[in-house]
């Protein structure tokens, strides 16, 4: 059973749209700091010392010695309502931003409106601190999430979703009435948690920002995608070179073949092509999704995934 469930989520991961991947690293994220506040319940400082190399806080010389942090913390949970409400939302959403503008902005939306999260707590935890001179953490999705709200309204504000209860509810009210909740809780708050409900803000503005800007013509998720093509260009280049290494020989060997239908040659020659359908197939899923995919696109992409396993 667990190998299958493994086997549906690297298929997900590979293959699924940018919401789904979102929500796989943040459980994944979870399951890893439960087992490990379970596993290191003996060493309860050792486990926060983890946990606070990932956090962001209000000392500046942790954010400026840790500066994967104004990311990082955006993929933690430790509270399962947490994690649980942050996701369902994001998925929502997600799916109304991937489908109205496209899934290549989902991730930077997402990650656009963490690191304004952050950086706004930061400053407002600076500027008037909520637990004096002590140090404070901030862990959780929801500047992200919020910034995906965001992006959504400012998109399609007539766009409408139906909700138990309330029946079919324009997007523009519910981002509204998110935006109105965090300013009535930090104001009943006082002080406490100030700078979550900040972040919050910030994330909010951030997915704003995103929209107005794309309309003007600036994409900002341009710069991002550029730099994860990047890595993924160079791990791709890593993985090509090792597999180049035998191929002169073989096809070498196959030039003597030149005829015959069932030569090694034409088996070889076969390859270039069955890699162009499958480049096209992978295209077709990043652009419409796994469930465009014909019988035959999905029989062809499962033998293909095992071959490469």
């Amino acid at each position: 059973m667990l190998q299958s469930i493994w086997q549906d989520v690297q298929q997900q991961f590979r293959f699924g749209n940018r919401v789904t991947q979102i929500i796989l690293v943040n459980i994944a994220v979870f399951l890893v700091l439960a087992i490990g506040q379970i596993g290191l319940k003996l060493w309860p400082g050792l486990y926060k010392t983890i946990v606070y190399f990932f956090q962001i806080s209000n000392d500046w010389v942790h954010n400026l010695t840790h500066p994967w942090v104004l990311l990082t913390y955006g993929f933690m949970h430790e509270g399962f309502m947490h994690i649980i409400f942050n996701m369902l939302v994001f998925y929502w959403f997600g799916r109304i931003v991937g489908d109205l503008i496209g899934d290549q902005r989902v991730l930077p939306i997402y990650l656009w409106g963490v690191l304004a999260g952050g950086i706004t707590f930061w400053i407002t935890e600076l500027v008037w601190p909520s637990n004096g001179n002590g140090i404070v953490y901030m862990l959780g999705a929801s500047a992200g999430v919020m910034a995906t709200v965001l992006a959504a309204a400012v998109t399609a504000p007539e766009y409408a979703v139906r909700l138990p209860l309330l029946g079919e509810v324009r997007i523009k009210y519910i981002a509204l009435f998110m935006v109105l909740l965090d300013i009535i809780v930090f104001r009943n708050a006082g002080v406490s948690n100030q700078g979550g409900h900040f972040a919050h803000l910030g994330g909010a503005f951030m997915g704003y920002l995103f929209v107005v800007q794309l309309r003007n013509g600036n994409d900002l998720a341009e710069p991002v995608n550029r730099v994860f093509e990047s890595i993924r260009g160079f791990f791709l280049g890593i993985g090509k070179s090792k597999k180049k290494r035998p191929k002169p020989t073989l096809a070498y060997k196959s030039s003597t073949k030149v005829t015959g239908g069932n030569s090694s040659k034409s088996t070889k020659a076969n390859t270039p092509n069955q890699q162009e359908r499958l480049d096209v197939i992978l295209e077709k899923i990043k652009a419409k999704g796994i469930d465009s995919l014909s019988p035959e696109e999905r029989d062809f992409l499962s033998i293909a995934s095992r071959k490469h396993s």
